[in-house]
């Protein structure tokens, strides 16, 4: 979802190379190189040559975690920054200038109260161990002389994907409701800002290190469950769903929604970077209008 979107607002301006677990696959606007990161595989040819590395790969969290599951969503994380930095070190053409890596708010541990920011401990959750795994293996590229960026994203807001397409649905059926207490928070960024952010990341040579890429403006899980309601017209019926009720129905997953991470942007908002939308309600206004 967000590859495709980055790639839209890219337009002419840049030669897209996108890399494939499909052979002979095709993407609008970009050339296609096959790779197997499982297997460490990739078409040398993808990294010759290019400025800048994007790296969105990692298979979903929205999945029953299952012990081989939550082997592939690490692998999918590591093992593909891993394969890249394996064929930029092999590669004789001038290294890129900055490889951007996304990682996610859920490296910080649950808190009703706190406000993370960049320079926060790391959880010790499943995600959380992830997000830091994920951060290290981009960390690796500092030895070739490249800038390295880390990008923290929140919940993204889009009707093409994420949480919110799955919301929808229920939200429209008056079926969405807060998630226990609902108290829990969620950090979130419009799909149009992540989108500026990367294009940020990309141009703003002082730019490195990690970014909370979310909006000012977090909301509770009742507040979300609210706005949505209002954006969709419809009401909330249903008062809560019990943290019971979604252990049972998703296991070990349920911590991503039973849980949650109030993340700041003061430092992305201090380096020059001015939100779209910075407020909830606001954000899904324009994608319902």
């Amino acid at each position: 979802m967000v590859g495709r979107a980055l790639i839209n607002s890219l337009g002419d301006e840049w030669n897209i190379r996108v890399l494939s677990t499909r052979k002979n696959a095709s993407v609008k606007g970009a050339q296609v190189f096959f790779w197997n990161p499982q297997d460490f595989e990739i078409d040398q040819r993808a990294v010759e040559g290019v400025d800048c590395i994007i790296n969105l790969a990692g298979a979903s969290i929205n999945h029953k975690w299952t012990t081989e599951y939550k082997q592939e969503i690490v692998d999918s994380r590591t093992r593909t920054a891993e394969t890249i930095f394996k064929a930029l070190r092999k590669s004789s053409s001038t290294k890129p200038e900055c490889y951007i890596s996304s990682s996610g708010v859920n490296y910080y541990p649950n808190s009703l109260d706190r406000v993370f920011t960049e320079d926060d401990e790391n959880g010790s959750g499943f995600l959380a161990q992830v997000c830091n795994l994920w951060e290290k293996g981009a960390d690796n590229f500092k030895a070739l002389g490249i800038r390295v960026i880390k990008l923290r994203i929140g919940m993204v807001l889009s009707r093409e994907g994420g949480a919110l397409k799955k919301l929808e649905p229920l939200a429209k059926f008056c079926l969405n409701a807060p998630i226990g207490s609902g108290k829990q928070w969620v950090s979130w960024i419009h799909i149009e800002d992540l989108i500026n952010v990367l294009q940020k990341s990309l141009q703003d040579e002082n730019m490195h290190g990690v970014y909370n890429a979310v909006a000012p403006s977090p909301v509770t899980n009742k507040e979300m469950v609210k706005y949505l309601a209002k954006a969709v017209n419809r009401p909330v019926l249903v008062p809560f769903v019990p943290p019971l009720a979604v252990k049972l129905l998703f296991g070990q997953m349920a911590s991503v929604v039973l849980e949650g991470q109030q993340a700041s942007a003061k430092k992305i908002l201090n380096a020059g970077f001015a939100f779209k939308y910075p407020s909830f309600e606001g954000a899904l206004k324009q994608l319902y209008e």
